[in-house]
């Protein structure tokens, strides 16, 4: 496995728009991880450290906006960027979320290569690892 290819981590309790969000992401020959649940989500994003977790915000019984919360106040997850692409389209959902944290939303259905491109954007805005990267020499000083 290529481990340089984006690693996306999609969230949807929806095992029909999981399934279509794999073809999508694959078309792209982009690497896919589902979590049914934002728990699972937690442990996927802490072990697979993806570049960008996209995540419906009605998720059962917790929500996008707590996955969130959450994988912010991980430090082995802090650093990873979420999208939300939900099917909840009101004005005051998408505030909230673009307030919260969210790097955007995108409301289902969506135009694909909005999608796509929105997805690289954001990848681009935050290499992968950076947090773990040591510091050179010539940032201590004498």
């Amino acid at each position: 496995m290529n481990t340089t290819t984006p690693m996306i981590l999609y969230v949807d309790p929806n095992p029909a728009c999981s399934r279509l969000m794999k073809t999508i992401i694959e078309q792209r020959q982009w690497r896919y991880q589902r979590s049914q649940f934002a728990l699972d989500a937690i442990f996927h994003a802490a072990r697979l450290q993806p570049d960008i977790i996209l995540t419906e915000i009605n998720l059962g019984y917790t929500s996008g906006y707590d996955l969130l919360r959450s994988i912010k106040t991980v430090k082995q997850t802090e650093h990873i960027p979420l999208l939300a692409v939900s099917a909840n389209v009101y004005q005051e959902t998408i505030n909230t979320a673009l307030s919260i944290g969210f790097e955007g939303y995108i409301a289902k259905p969506f135009n694909l290569e909005t999608l796509y491109e929105r997805i690289e954007n954001i990848i681009a805005r935050h290499p992968k690892n950076t947090h773990l990267m040591p510091c050179s020499s010539t940032s201590f000083k004498n």
